[in-house]
């Protein structure tokens, strides 16, 4: 739109929608719980069938059954076991990893 001038009138107005936006609302925290802990025993229930780059794409189940897959396996369930402690403490919440192993 070269040599076009806007109007000021037109900024004005998007300067005022965007004071207008309201910030969402927070989740309730009985509901943030519930979604995440359903959505990490989901996707670890799916995670043990799947392929995993790191296991040299072997699913953990396959892996454990593999030479030396074991050891490997084990270290991404203690990745897994940190993140949730560290969930733990800044969420109050964390999923149980324990039927993992």
């Amino acid at each position: 739109m070269a040599g076009k001038r806007r109007s000021g009138k037109a900024h004005t107005d998007v300067e005022g929608g965007m004071r207008e936006r309201r910030t969402p609302e927070a989740i309730p925290p009985e509901v943030e719980r519930g979604l995440y802990l359903d959505f990490m025993d989901q996707h670890y229930q799916r995670w043990v069938d799947e392929a995993v780059p790191a296991l040299n794409g072997l699913s953990p189940r396959e892996a454990v059954a593999a030479k030396g897959g074991r050891s490997r396996v084990a270290e991404l369930i203690r990745q897994i076991e940190h993140g949730q402690i560290m969930q733990q403490r800044e969420k109050g919440f964390a999923y149980d990893t324990a039927w993992l192993w």
